[in-house]
Protein backbone atom coordinates (compact mmCIF):
# COMPACT_ATOMS: atom_id res chain seq x y z
CA UNK A 1 0.00 0.00 0.00
CA UNK A 2 1.25 3.36 -0.38
CA UNK A 3 0.22 6.68 1.37
CA UNK A 4 -2.91 8.33 2.00
CA UNK A 5 -3.49 10.90 -0.90
CA UNK A 6 -2.77 14.11 -0.72
CA UNK A 7 -4.58 17.03 -2.27
CA UNK A 8 -3.65 20.66 -1.63
CA UNK A 9 -5.29 23.75 -2.27
CA UNK A 10 -3.64 26.99 -2.27
CA UNK A 11 -5.84 29.18 -0.11
CA UNK A 12 -4.27 32.48 -0.77
CA UNK A 13 -6.47 32.27 -3.73
CA UNK A 14 -9.91 31.38 -2.99
CA UNK A 15 -12.40 33.05 -4.52
CA UNK A 16 -15.25 34.73 -2.51
CA UNK A 17 -17.72 32.56 -3.26
CA UNK A 18 -16.01 29.43 -2.33
CA UNK A 19 -13.93 26.57 -4.22
CA UNK A 20 -15.67 23.15 -4.42
CA UNK A 21 -13.59 20.27 -4.04
CA UNK A 22 -14.73 17.15 -5.03
CA UNK A 23 -12.45 13.87 -3.62
CA UNK A 24 -13.02 10.85 -5.39
CA UNK A 25 -9.85 8.52 -4.98
CA UNK A 26 -9.48 5.38 -7.03
CA UNK A 27 -9.05 2.39 -5.56
CA UNK A 28 -5.44 2.01 -4.62
CA UNK A 29 -5.40 5.19 -2.97
CA UNK A 30 -8.93 3.56 -1.15
CA UNK A 31 -6.59 0.87 -0.11
CA UNK A 32 -3.75 3.17 1.25
CA UNK A 33 -6.59 5.06 2.83
CA UNK A 34 -8.13 1.96 4.75
CA UNK A 35 -5.04 0.79 5.80
CA UNK A 36 -4.55 4.20 7.85
CA UNK A 37 -7.83 4.32 8.82
CA UNK A 38 -6.93 0.30 10.31
CA UNK A 39 -10.26 -1.17 8.47
CA UNK A 40 -10.62 -4.08 6.04
CA UNK A 41 -11.73 -2.35 2.97
CA UNK A 42 -13.05 0.96 1.39
CA UNK A 43 -15.48 0.18 -1.29
CA UNK A 44 -16.85 3.71 -1.65
CA UNK A 45 -15.21 7.39 -0.33
CA UNK A 46 -17.02 10.72 -1.88
CA UNK A 47 -16.28 13.79 -0.44
CA UNK A 48 -17.44 17.16 -1.51
CA UNK A 49 -16.21 20.35 0.31
CA UNK A 50 -16.32 23.82 -0.18
CA UNK A 51 -13.62 26.18 1.05
CA UNK A 52 -14.47 29.65 2.07
CA UNK A 53 -12.24 32.58 3.45
CA UNK A 54 -13.18 32.95 6.75
CA UNK A 55 -12.09 36.22 8.87
CA UNK A 56 -8.94 37.99 7.53
CA UNK A 57 -6.55 34.45 7.45
CA UNK A 58 -8.61 31.59 7.99
CA UNK A 59 -10.46 29.35 5.42
CA UNK A 60 -13.80 27.33 6.46
CA UNK A 61 -14.26 23.72 5.00
CA UNK A 62 -17.87 22.73 4.50
CA UNK A 63 -19.27 19.43 3.08
CA UNK A 64 -20.09 16.35 3.47
CA UNK A 65 -18.39 12.54 3.73
CA UNK A 66 -20.10 9.57 2.17
CA UNK A 67 -18.44 6.33 2.42
CA UNK A 68 -19.06 2.17 3.01
CA UNK A 69 -16.37 0.86 4.92
CA UNK A 70 -15.61 -3.08 5.86
CA UNK A 71 -14.72 -3.92 9.18
CA UNK A 72 -14.36 -7.32 10.68
CA UNK A 73 -16.82 -8.15 13.44
CA UNK A 74 -15.44 -7.62 17.03
CA UNK A 75 -16.57 -11.12 18.22
CA UNK A 76 -17.05 -13.60 14.96
CA UNK A 77 -14.70 -11.41 13.01
CA UNK A 78 -17.08 -11.24 9.94
CA UNK A 79 -17.31 -8.83 7.68
CA UNK A 80 -19.47 -5.99 8.73
CA UNK A 81 -20.40 -3.40 6.05
CA UNK A 82 -21.25 0.60 7.09
CA UNK A 83 -22.98 3.36 5.76
CA UNK A 84 -21.64 6.79 6.56
CA UNK A 85 -23.08 9.88 5.69
CA UNK A 86 -21.32 12.57 7.42
CA UNK A 87 -21.64 16.54 7.34
CA UNK A 88 -18.51 18.14 7.55
CA UNK A 89 -17.37 21.63 9.35
CA UNK A 90 -13.83 22.81 10.73
CA UNK A 91 -11.72 25.90 10.31
CA UNK A 92 -8.04 25.99 9.21
CA UNK A 93 -6.09 29.37 10.50
CA UNK A 94 -2.51 29.83 9.51
CA UNK A 95 -0.61 28.71 12.31
CA UNK A 96 1.28 32.42 12.64
CA UNK A 97 -2.81 33.57 13.41
CA UNK A 98 -3.71 35.35 17.04
CA UNK A 99 -7.37 33.69 16.50
CA UNK A 100 -5.42 30.25 16.48
CA UNK A 101 -3.84 30.85 20.04
CA UNK A 102 -6.34 28.66 22.41
CA UNK A 103 -7.89 30.76 25.05
CA UNK A 104 -6.95 30.47 28.79
CA UNK A 105 -8.06 31.84 32.26
CA UNK A 106 -6.22 33.55 34.30
CA UNK A 107 -4.90 30.45 35.87
CA UNK A 108 -3.91 29.02 32.28
CA UNK A 109 -6.58 26.45 32.59
CA UNK A 110 -7.37 26.11 28.66
CA UNK A 111 -11.17 26.55 27.91
CA UNK A 112 -13.23 24.48 25.80
CA UNK A 113 -16.81 24.45 25.12
CA UNK A 114 -17.85 20.72 25.20
CA UNK A 115 -20.92 22.02 23.07
CA UNK A 116 -19.45 24.40 20.61
CA UNK A 117 -17.54 24.42 17.32
CA UNK A 118 -14.31 22.49 17.64
CA UNK A 119 -11.27 24.56 17.65
CA UNK A 120 -9.35 26.08 14.68
CA UNK A 121 -6.88 23.36 13.03
CA UNK A 122 -3.66 24.98 11.95
CA UNK A 123 -1.78 25.14 8.56
CA UNK A 124 1.44 26.38 7.43
CA UNK A 125 2.44 27.88 4.69
CA UNK A 126 -0.03 28.99 1.86
CA UNK A 127 -1.76 25.45 1.24
CA UNK A 128 -3.99 23.22 3.28
CA UNK A 129 -3.58 19.39 2.37
CA UNK A 130 -7.42 18.08 2.85
CA UNK A 131 -6.87 14.37 3.08
CA UNK A 132 -5.64 14.26 6.65
CA UNK A 133 -8.55 16.11 7.32
CA UNK A 134 -11.10 13.69 5.47
CA UNK A 135 -9.41 10.79 6.67
CA UNK A 136 -9.45 12.10 10.60
CA UNK A 137 -13.38 13.01 9.53
CA UNK A 138 -13.80 9.12 8.41
CA UNK A 139 -12.41 7.74 11.34
CA UNK A 140 -14.09 9.30 13.75
CA UNK A 141 -17.64 8.67 11.57
CA UNK A 142 -16.49 4.69 11.79
CA UNK A 143 -18.15 2.59 14.81
CA UNK A 144 -15.63 1.81 16.99
CA UNK A 145 -16.93 -1.97 17.70
CA UNK A 146 -18.76 -3.06 14.66
CA UNK A 147 -20.76 -6.08 15.25
CA UNK A 148 -22.39 -9.13 13.29
CA UNK A 149 -25.63 -9.33 12.88
CA UNK A 150 -26.89 -11.67 16.00
CA UNK A 151 -23.04 -11.57 17.24
CA UNK A 152 -23.06 -12.42 21.27
CA UNK A 153 -20.41 -13.39 23.42
CA UNK A 154 -21.09 -16.21 25.09
CA UNK A 155 -19.06 -16.85 28.88
CA UNK A 156 -16.99 -19.62 28.68
CA UNK A 157 -18.70 -22.64 30.73
CA UNK A 158 -17.11 -23.96 34.18
CA UNK A 159 -16.59 -27.51 35.61
CA UNK A 160 -20.14 -28.10 35.55
CA UNK A 161 -20.60 -26.92 32.10
CA UNK A 162 -22.51 -23.95 33.22
CA UNK A 163 -21.41 -20.68 31.96
CA UNK A 164 -19.05 -19.45 34.62
CA UNK A 165 -20.46 -16.38 35.49
CA UNK A 166 -24.55 -16.59 34.84
CA UNK A 167 -26.34 -14.49 36.70
CA UNK A 168 -23.86 -12.46 38.57
CA UNK A 169 -23.19 -9.10 38.49
CA UNK A 170 -20.06 -7.85 37.02
CA UNK A 171 -19.10 -6.31 40.84
CA UNK A 172 -19.63 -9.96 42.10
CA UNK A 173 -17.47 -11.15 39.61
CA UNK A 174 -14.80 -8.48 40.32
CA UNK A 175 -14.95 -9.34 44.16
CA UNK A 176 -14.36 -13.46 43.66
CA UNK A 177 -11.68 -12.71 41.55
CA UNK A 178 -10.07 -10.11 44.44
CA UNK A 179 -10.70 -13.17 46.97
CA UNK A 180 -8.79 -15.70 44.74
CA UNK A 181 -5.73 -13.32 44.52
CA UNK A 182 -5.87 -13.39 48.26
Amino acid sequence: MGPIPSFDVNVTTLPGSGFPVALRPGEKERAAIAQAAGITALPMLETDLVLKRWRRDGVEVTGELRARTEQPCVITLEPVFQEISQKLRTTFLPEHSALAVPVHRQDRELVLDPEGDDPPETFEGDSIDLWPFVLEMLVLALDPFPRAPGAQLEAAPDEAGEPENAGKSPFAVLQALKSKDK
